[in-house]
């Protein structure tokens, strides 16, 4: 497991009342201007609270730091984090301050005066381009405004951001409750995973998660590939698969996966019409074969079989992680596959990690009251995706080797 410096180490110093800490959060998720968030997707803002209300109780200043969106550097004001305020007031039972222009002389004394506990949030560091590039002058400016800084934003920490490593570099670092959760989980999936030990990968381009699949096959006893990266494994073999998603510039390497007996690919499939790789909203649906798929038709979900098949395998397992849906569950037609193999993972006794927002939201979007929720323990929701398989494949991410710095 990676070195790092835990929260417990920052709340046993005696300096830290009356100090001020930065926190790098996620708050990247989709929230409309009355800071309405879903069920579905509101966890990210669940993971911060155990960290952000241990800083308060300890008598220090909080300030939240977060992106949202891609704003390319420049103010955008539909990625404002302005309305990420009532939702985080209601999750940590305190008023939150935000500071629309962090670095203005208004904003520097309101944090500099800051009373004990209290909770500010600044604006999208994305719409500064010293965030993205990693900018020592930004980083510095940032660094400026605490005397420690904790990183509880696991699904970035695979970013060499400002807010990330910059600060990481800068100040004494520590990881959050959550984010050192995340770290002790996955690292058992890698060392001593219970097995037997099923993965499940969904996307689009097989070619972003190669090495992942790779490091995997080193530890699982199967691989499930599904979505695009399936459609590659399929098309790369001859078989037809229609007008569906593929990416061809990868199939050299989709053939040599598929010779390893540990991959496994689905069997059959729900189709639809299709034009330019997209399904016609009001077509049929049916069950195909990969041989058997038409031309013009376009696979959207796992079939009935491939759920039996994955059905046995889940059966007796000990460890499962699971990335990606399995179909496409935008559309109603498609979602039958994930939300069966959520079923199935609800009534197993295995160890189950699920990551990925999509994948987190569809299991939240089953599982839709806390209450139904708490009752899981054998499940674990990642708040990353990318950063959770980049995690599986190194050992590690660059945000959190700073942390042992």
């Amino acid at each position: 497991m990676p070195l790092f410096r835990s929260l417990n180490r920052l709340l046993k110093r005696k300096e830290l009342p009356h100090s001020r800490v930065l926190v790098r959060v996620d708050l990247n998720i989709p929230i409309d201007k009355n800071g309405y968030i879903g069920w579905a997707e509101s966890y990210r803002i669940e993971s911060i609270v155990d960290t952000v209300n241990a800083i308060r109780n300890a008598g220090a200043t909080v300030i939240l730091l977060s992106h949202r969106g891609r704003p390319q550097g420049k103010i955008d004001e539909s990625y404002s984090l302005l309305p990420c305020c009532i939702p985080l007031e209601k999750a940590l039972s305190c008023p939150v301050e935000f500071l629309a222009d962090p670095f203005s002389q208004e904003s520097k004394k309101k944090i500099i005066t800051a009373y004990p506990q209290q909770v500010f949030l600044l604006e999208n560091l994305r719409f500064y381009p010293g965030e993205e590039e990693n900018d020592i002058h930004f980083s510095r400016e940032l660094a400026k405004y605490g005397d420690w800084f904790v990183n509880e934003a696991f699904a970035v920490s695979h970013r060499n951001v400002a807010s990330v490593t910059g600060l990481a570099r800068l100040l004494p670092a520590y990881a959050g409750i959550t984010l050192a959760r995340e770290i002790k989980m996955l690292s058992r999936v890698i060392t001593q995973p219970k097995k037997p030990f099923i993965a499940i990968v969904g996307g689009a381009k097989i070619s972003t998660k190669i090495g992942v699949i790779k490091k995997l096959l080193k530890h699982a006893d199967e691989i499930w590939l599904t979505g695009g990266l399936a459609n590659t494994c399929l098309a790369s073999s001859g078989q037809r698969i229609g007008g569906s998603i593929t990416e061809q510039s990868a199939y050299d390497e989709a053939r040599s996966l598929i010779k390893n007996k540990k991959i496994k690919l689905p069997e059959d499939y729900i189709v639809t019409e299709s034009i330019k790789k997209k399904p016609l909203p009001f077509s049929p649906t049916n069950v195909r074969e990969p041989n058997d798929i038409r031309p013009r038709e376009w696979i959207g979900d796992i079939g009935p079989n491939t759920l039996l098949s994955m059905k046995n395998s889940l059966k007796n397992a000990g460890t499962v992680v699971w990335n990606g849906p399995v179909g496409y569950m935008e559309d109603a037609r498609f979602a039958k596959g994930t939300n069966q193999l959520i079923s199935l993972l609800t009534r197993s006794h295995a160890n189950v990690i699920v990551g990925g927002g999509e994948t987190v939201q569809a299991w939240r979007l089953v599982h839709h009251t806390p209450t139904m929720w708490k009752s899981l323990s054998h499940i674990t929701l990642s708040t990353g995706g990318g950063a959770m398989l980049e995690f599986i494949e190194k050992g590690t991410l660059i945000g959190i080797k700073v942390l042992s710095n």
